[in-house]
């Protein structure tokens, strides 16, 4: 059996009202941005708030699903391991909360991260030439010209990382070095590795593979400076320092090591936290304490605020008066329901936050028409029975096909202790970019149609995967996260809608320029704790 996951019903336009009702601080959204807002008013001892969350579940990108008994992502499935001996707020207060989740125990010296939740071995491979290679860079056989650019570039993101101006959370704009940063933000990532004259093919298919996969778009599509803050800001770009295999000097440029094909040692310096559930196995552990207060199916179709009465400075703002009203709709009960906040978090997209924010800010109003947003695809397959293996590295936890834009499967039973297994859930990832005409493609093929293409891209690896196939569920994002396109950093528009309200806030992962989990908890956190100030002070 193939099916198509759901999609969330659509409100209609009006229904029978109810009185209106009251909550100190309203979070429109329950992504992570959203959880970690509550999560930080909960630990401030604050707890008159409520979520209003559109979908049945919690967890924006980070959602989940079950195949054939098999839990499985809907978008996000890892976080990288932070730096324990990070002092930075945001890092330090995710670190406390992955301790306090189980996922940081004590070692013999100092802390370390839970054996069980790290991404076990083995963690990627990419099918070449029809066999498979370990670790996502290509290795084996390539030649003395690509393995300078390898390493050329590693050095340039060596010489980033020193400056110490590639971090998260990321902030708009930079306050380190504006000037370097704007730079690389006006152009592209394509742009920059064409003025390195780093132009080998299997370096920029890596490298295009890298924006894809974090950002949703190719390196041509995203700015410099967030195809290297990809590297900069995590574990940097490591190659291997010698040949193994080797016999004697080195070839001319653009020539094999003498003794045959040049095979060279992985060095995997990045370690992740992985389920297979994905990132709602954090989301799950984030709204456990949230009881009622989570209200799910629930669309705001409205907020509307006074921004000459919100916009005073918040030391002076009135401790209760509900200035805020938000209007929304519970489409499984055909109903809809006033509420009245004194704060409100917009822990959701600047696209949808400008369709029911009234009166809409022009600083947002002026940024709408700048930013793009990335189409993904995401389909979970049921195997019934795992299929012959292609020579090579074994099935790994991430398996990426050289050459292709689809961007492979993650093996969603890989993180299960099992000795033997027969079955498993593969999730297969499309980024389709920011493209109007790739959104449309998204929305107009069908199901049969965009499954084809999952099994067509897996037939490269494995020719008769039908056969093994139980069961499809796919689901279309169609605007699934922001790319951080070039110029789109140095938009000062950005900074005015910090700052545009007293009562009214937005934090998500948008205002960092680009979708990932550490920003959007930062941004959410951050905020959150500001709100309990100012309802304390």
């Amino acid at each position: 059996m193939i099916r198509e996951a759901a999609a969330p019903s659509s409100a209609p336009p009006s229904g029978p009202l109810s009185s209106v009702r009251q909550t100190r601080v309203a979070i429109v959204g329950s992504g992570v941005a959203g959880l970690s807002a509550a999560r930080a008013l909960r630990l401030a001892g604050i707890d008159d708030y409520r979520i209003f969350e559109l979908d049945s579940a919690a967890g924006g990108n980070s959602r989940h699903g079950e195949l054939a008994g098999f839990q499985c992502p809907w978008g996000a499935h890892y976080l990288p391991t932070p730096d324990l001996n990070s002092k930075t707020t945001a890092e330090v207060e995710l670190i406390a909360m992955l301790r306090e989740f189980g996922l940081i125990e004590k070692a013999v010296q100092g802390e370390q991260f839970a054996e069980r939740a790290l991404c076990h071995a083995p963690q990627e491979r990419v099918l070449v030439d029809g066999v498979w290679q370990t670790g996502l860079l290509p290795l084996d056989g390539v030649s003395l010209a690509t393995l300078a650019q390898y390493q050329r570039f590693a050095a340039l993101i060596r010489a980033q990382q020193e400056g110490k101006q590639f971090a998260w959370p990321a902030g708009l704009p930079s306050t380190t070095n504006p000037d370097a940063m704007s730079a690389l933000d006006r152009i592209s990532f394509a742009q920059w590795l064409d003025e390195q004259k780093l132009d080998d093919s299997r370096l920029r298919w890596y490298l295009n593979y890298c924006c894809r996969d974090d950002y949703g778009a190719d390196s041509n599509e995203v700015s410099a400076w967030a195809g290297i803050h990809y590297f900069a800001s995590r574990h940097g770009f490591s190659v291997p320092s010698e040949l193994v295999g080797s016999t004697g000097s080195a070839g001319p440029a653009g020539s094999q090591a003498p003794g045959g094909p040049t095979t060279l040692n992985a060095e995997t310096t990045t370690e992740v936290l992985t389920w297979p559930q994905g990132n709602a196995w954090l989301v799950q552990r984030m709204c456990a304490p949230l009881g009622d207060r989570l209200q799910l199916n629930s669309m705001v179709r409205s907020i509307q605020y006074q921004p000459s009465v919100a916009r005073r400075q918040s030391a002076s703002l009135p401790g209760r008066n509900g200035a805020v009203k938000l209007d929304v709709w519970l489409p499984l009960e055909n109903r809809s329901e006033q509420w009245s906040a004194d704060f409100v978090v917009l822990a959701i997209p600047l696209n949808v936050a400008a369709r029911i924010l009234q009166p809409i800010p022009a600083s947002l109003s002026s940024l709408l028409p700048k930013l793009s947003y990335s189409a993904w695809q995401v389909a979970n397959l049921h195997l019934r029975q795992l299929p012959p293996e292609l020579p090579g590295a074994p099935l790994s936890w991430d398996n990426v096909i050289y050459g292709r834009e689809w961007l492979g499967f993650v093996d969603a039973g890989h993180q299960l202790l099992q000795s033997h297994r027969r079955q498993t859930v593969w999730t297969s990832y499309r980024a389709l970019g920011s493209s109007i005409a790739a959104r449309r493609d998204l929305l107009r093929q069908s199901w049969r149609e965009q499954s084809l293409q999952v099994l067509a891209e897996l037939q490269r690896a494995y020719p008769d995967i039908e056969r093994y196939v139980g069961s499809i569920d796919m689901v279309r994002w169609g605007h699934a996260m922001l790319v951080p396109a070039p110029g789109l950093r140095s938009l000062p528009e950005f900074q005015h809608i910090r700052e545009f309200d007293a009562r009214v806030h937005f934090a998500h992962s948008d205002l960092a320029g680009y979708s990932i989990f550490e920003e959007a908890f930062a941004a959410g956190f951050q905020l959150g704790r500001k709100i309990a100030g100012q309802i304390k002070a």
